[in-house]
């Protein structure tokens, strides 16, 4: 089973980025293909998938909760790894997680090929499971997650994108190792897009 790749980028599409390593390339689907560049050095924390009928797959994070996160959504009844994947296109980990374990199905139901039935079955089936997932990683308790949903949402309400706002919260989340504060870390999400 491969479960870590890192490796030079020698191609980018839509959705796959292709990762050579020891001179064998490996093409991996992951969310937010944007945000490489060609010859850059990457570390994906990896899951191979089989498909019955398409054989392997391999998807591809760049943190160890994205994958985590990504196996907690494929575990649920009916979502597939692609739209698993589409759910991380749209939401970091911690506003996804957040939103399970405040059993938020109005927040779930906004998101792409996700309905309110859909949101209801996330929030049912995988709860318990998040929760689990929550107390793992200390940066996502005493209230941060609320933080950076409160963050996201702001940003949001100023017309940026899910993939913008994404991408600069993932950025600050790596940066970021204490409880963060609002304001802070809303300034820094502002100068960080002001800069794209």
């Amino acid at each position: 089973m491969i479960s870590l790749i890192s490796g030079s980028i020698i191609n980018i599409e839509s959705n796959t980025v292709t990762i050579v390593q020891s001179g064998v390339g490996y093409q991996c689907y992951t969310p937010q293909t944007n945000q490489y560049k060609k010859d850059q050095q990457i570390t994906f924390h990896t899951h191979m998938h089989w498909n019955q009928d398409q054989g392997p797959s391999l998807f591809g994070f760049q943190t160890q909760l994205e994958k985590q996160t990504f196996m907690l959504i494929i575990s649920c009844s009916g979502i597939g790894p692609k739209r698993g994947l589409s759910i991380l296109e749209q939401v970091t980990p911690n506003s996804f997680l957040q939103s399970v374990v405040e059993n938020d199905t109005k927040a779930l139901s906004n998101l792409n090929g996700i309905g309110i039935k859909k949101a209801e079955q996330l929030c049912l089936s995988l709860q318990s499971k998040a929760k689990k997932l929550v107390d793992k990683h200390p940066s996502l308790q005493n209230g941060s997650l609320g933080v950076w949903k409160d963050v996201e949402e702001t940003l949001s309400t100023l017309n940026y994108s899910p993939q913008e706002i994404k991408q600069v919260s993932s950025q600050l989340k790596k940066e970021t190792t204490s409880q963060p504060a609002f304001d802070l870390v809303l300034r820094k999400a502002l100068t960080l897009l002001a800069q794209r």
